[in-house]
């Protein structure tokens, strides 16, 4: 009973995390960030909403801890810390290009923990939430390609992020209602 206690408390923070998150570097900013000062506030709140999902993280890692989910969500918890650092190095003037590669290294472990916890059999909600974040990651993966295209590209992302967004929502949310019952390795 302990550990679906602290299951619970750390998918509740990587649920808010990420939807603060989302508000933070995404809606907010790309609609108001013409706004003087308010980009640099929106990354302050991303930062702490990643420090939010990161503690969900890292609880969801140590409740797994030997346990078959376990890869998946040391998975996760490396995509966090990386993203967490590309951040930091925002703040930093001319080094976008750190930020670029530790995003992109992110994203590779965020899917590679998405894929492996898609695959868990212990537990329906768990796999159903993250194979909607797998597809979510994949959407992302494409986009990015098509948001090349002059003109029609904006529209692409425009509509993939709305997706993204839902996916995602829709995934933690399914992991929300997970209950934490896996295998001993």
């Amino acid at each position: 009973m302990e550990k679906q206690a602290a299951w619970q408390s750390a998918i509740n923070k990587v649920f808010w995390g990420y939807l603060a998150y989302v508000l933070c570097n995404s809606i907010l900013c790309n609609f108001f960030g013409f706004i003087p000062v308010l980009p640099i506030i929106l990354s302050i709140g991303a930062i702490a909403a990643i420090v939010f999902y990161c503690m969900g993280i890292i609880g969801m890692k140590n409740v797994c801890e030997g346990t078959t989910w376990a890869s998946g969500t040391k998975k996760l918890f490396i995509s966090v810390i990386l993203l967490a650092v590309g951040l930091l190095f925002d703040f930093i003037p001319l080094m976008g290009w750190v930020t670029t590669i530790l995003n992109i290294v992110a994203f590779v472990f965020t899917f590679l923990g998405y894929n492996e916890l898609r695959k868990v059999t212990e537990d329906e909600n768990l796999a159903a939430g993250a194979k909607l974040l797998w597809i979510s990651a994949i959407i992302c993966l494409a986009t990015a390609f098509f948001g090349f295209i002059p003109f029609v590209g904006a529209i692409i992302l425009g509509i993939a992020g709305i997706a993204d967004f839902v996916l995602s929502f829709l995934g933690w949310k399914k992991i929300s209602n997970s209950k934490f019952n896996p295998t001993a390795l």
